[in-house]
């Protein structure tokens, strides 16, 4: 864990067949709890109504259930890593008593991230994909553009990531204007600028570092934000 987090994927057809017969139109009868999820989850996905949505859903938490096994290493099945789903609809593992997780889905996959008990961590997957003139016009601060971004759809959809990272790291999901964060193009590359609620939310937490790790291809874009607890900081000195 040199970066100071974890990531693990799943793929949605990887549950496939569970979906499957959450949606009732599986050969097989509705599963029971003891495989990779438990009860309540099983509850939880079966409540959402579009079969799309619930793949999403089951990768999702099947890439965390997997993640924080390796954060948090423990000698439980992994039905008993129970994630469930906050207010707010962030998940949580009361648990293993951990948050520091997060979760996004793209395309036909679902990965997660994680961090020590003591960080904040946000991931977001991104399809790589042109952006309009008014989406970005809406969505991006005029410091924000420069001639790269408006001309190149996988600058656009970093920035993109690197917004959704933090808003879940922060957890201020649709409470954040879409200017509230933001990544001003410099001489030497982007550094993030918080307003509103996501600043009140980083003063909060004690004004934490926020660091980022990107990867990207010509198919997809995925940013981790994070932060180190103070014994990470020290070992990373």
């Amino acid at each position: 864990m040199a970066d100071g987090f974890l990531v693990e994927r799943c793929r949605l057809d990887e549950i496939d067949a569970l979906a499957l017969s959450l949606d009732g139109g599986g050969t097989q009868p509705p599963p029971s709890p003891g495989g990779d999820f438990d009860a309540g989850e099983l509850e939880e996905a079966a409540r959402l109504r579009l079969p799309k949505r619930r793949r999403q859903w089951l990768a999702g938490r099947l890439a965390a259930k997997r993640v924080l096994r390796r954060m948090i290493p423990v000698e439980i099945p992994m039905s008993g890593i129970a994630i469930r789903s906050r207010e707010d609809r962030s998940p949580e593992c009361a648990r293993l008593g951990h948050d520091g997780f997060s979760i996004s889905h793209s395309g036909d996959w679902a990965a997660a991230a994680a961090v020590p008990a003591g960080a904040l961590v946000g991931i977001d997957l991104e399809a790589v994909a042109p952006r309009t003139a008014s989406f970005l016009s809406l969505c991006a601060h005029p410091s924000e553009i420069d001639a790269r971004t408006a001309a190149d759809p996988r600058e656009q959809t970093t920035l993109w990531t690197m917004k959704e990272a933090v808003s879940k790291l922060l957890r201020v999901g649709l409470s954040a204007g879409f200017w509230d964060i933001r990544f001003p193009c410099t001489e030497t590359g982007r550094r993030v600028e918080l307003f509103g609620e996501p600043l009140a939310r980083w003063e909060a937490a004690g004004r934490p570092e926020i660091l980022f790790h990107t990867t990207a291809d010509e198919r997809e874009v995925l940013t981790v934000a994070y932060t180190r607890t103070a014994a990470q900081g020290a070992d990373h000195d």
